[in-house]
């Protein structure tokens, strides 16, 4: 996120919303988002459960809900590349591909 931070901060409309679903938030600067209003907050998919929340069978809607949309064609994966076989190699390729930062999308390491 923090490579996008400066051009987010920059283009967000008065009291909008910012959620962010990876990194831990550090070293962002948030001054630039009070005069706006703006809010911010986290999302992270295990907190239903993790907390044992009462709307926890939400999140199993909502993921029914997405696959549901996938298999329509209504909305498109992130996926960019899948390595067949869970062993070492791919394991180390699927890691250097994400640590490169030149990589879009999403990698999958998967048996079949």
């Amino acid at each position: 996120m923090n490579f996008y931070w400066p051009v987010i901060t920059k283009l967000i409309a008065p009291f909008g919303k910012i959620v962010s679903t990876t990194g831990s938030g550090r070293n962002l600067d948030f001054s630039f988002l009070k005069s706006r209003m703006v809010s911010f907050g986290w999302e992270w998919m295990y907190a239903k459960s993790w907390y044992q929340t009462p709307n926890m069978i939400s999140q199993h809607e909502i993921l029914d809900k997405v696959s549901k949309l996938l298999d329509e064609g209504k909305i498109k994966s992130t996926l960019t590349k899948t390595l067949t076989l869970i062993n070492a190699d791919n394991l180390r390729t699927a890691t250097k591909m994400v640590e490169s930062k030149h990589m879009l999308g999403k990698v999958v390491v998967k048996n079949n």
